[in-house]
């Protein structure tokens, strides 16, 4: 049985990459995010950092054109677009979680009491109750504490 590779397009040259170590660095990379403060994990930059993570560019040359990637099991999203950075952040978490929710099941969705009087949805660590407020940080929460490292 062969390897599961990516496969990416750059100015016409075709790159593969192993779907493996591939994965091994999103994971790593998720498990780092887990490991900050909270407050660092709020800053923009580490978010762009994070939801990097979970897509890749099949074409390079396009930015806008990317798949969605979990990296837990490495299923990929079909090819969809996003044209600025809350559209794309909002796509890759909703599309991302429909899969975890459907597939992997390890958090479930509660609400608290936010600040003030209005309720905020938060996400639950099925497995030890840990919460967190954004859908990447219990995925990396759960590749941190509960999945086996690889």
């Amino acid at each position: 049985m062969s390897e599961k590779v990516l496969v990416f397009k750059r100015s016409g040259e075709i790159i593969r990459i192993s779907l493996d170590k591939f994965l091994e660095n999103r994971r790593w990379w998720l498990r780092k995010h887990d490991e900050v403060s909270e407050d660092f994990k709020r800053n923009p930059g580490e978010i762009d950092r994070v939801i990097g993570c979970l897509v890749y560019y099949p074409d390079l040359d396009n930015p806008f054109a990317f798949k969605v990637i979990c990296p837990i099991c490495g299923w990929t999203s079909n090819i969809t677009h996003a044209y600025t950075r809350f559209r794309f952040i909002n796509r890759v978490t909703s599309i991302l979680g429909k899969h975890l929710k459907k597939k992997h099941g390890f958090y479930e969705v509660v609400e608290k009491l936010g600040a003030g009087t209005h309720w905020e949805q938060v996400y639950r660590c099925k497995i030890c109750g840990h919460m967190e407020d954004r859908l990447w940080d219990i995925l990396a929460h759960y590749i941190n504490k509960h999945m086996k490292n690889s």
